[in-house]
């Protein structure tokens, strides 16, 4: 199990980038990360409204990146694949060192509700990602304050898709 989860992160058994990530990454024009589900939530009558959406919010470092739709809470809420469900990071996001963090949140017509939890990434772990799926437990974080974290529980499933980087008109027309 765990050289298949260093393997989804492209990375060898010991934690070192794999040389089909190294040479992947050399054409690396992104990655976009859609959101696609999130179960074992906390149930929506303990959030104490009756209008339970839900929403995931991505950031780098405190910058927010947007969020996706608003989706009606249930106990497994599946957002369609699109890119209004989704982030891009790029090849400038990878500059300082900041994580990647996608933050469930409970979301009412009054606006930000409950903090469900988070998922974290260093950027290069993004950018060393293959292809695929992958579900993540949803995590407190550590600079929220813990009594807006009574309802982190459950999980959310992420597929990342590569981007090429777009091969230059030099290199499309060939040499001369």
């Amino acid at each position: 199990a765990a050289a298949a989860a260093a393997a989804l992160r492209g990375r060898t058994e010991t934690g070192d980038v794999s040389e089909e990530t190294k040479i992947a990454n050399r054409n690396w024009g992104g990655t976009r990360i859609f959101v696609r589900d999130a179960s074992k939530l906390v149930p929506a009558h303990l959030l104490g409204n009756s209008d339970p959406f839900v929403n995931v919010q991505g950031f780098i470092g405190n910058k927010k990146l947007g969020q996706t739709e608003n989706l009606w809470m249930t106990q497994k809420v599946e957002w369609p694949e699109r890119n209004t469900n989704s982030f891009k990071i790029t090849a400038p996001d990878l500059a300082g060192g900041a994580k990647l963090r996608l933050e469930l949140h409970h979301h009412s017509h009054r606006g930000t509700g409950y903090f469900l939890g988070a998922v974290l990434f260093s950027l290069e772990d993004v950018r060393d990602m293959p292809d695929g799926e992958i579900t993540l437990t949803l995590e407190k974080v550590a600079t929220i304050p813990k009594n807006h974290q009574t309802m982190v529980q459950g999980q959310i499933t992420l597929v990342f898709k590569r981007e090429e980087r777009p091969r230059s008109s030099r290199a499309l027309r060939g040499p001369r």
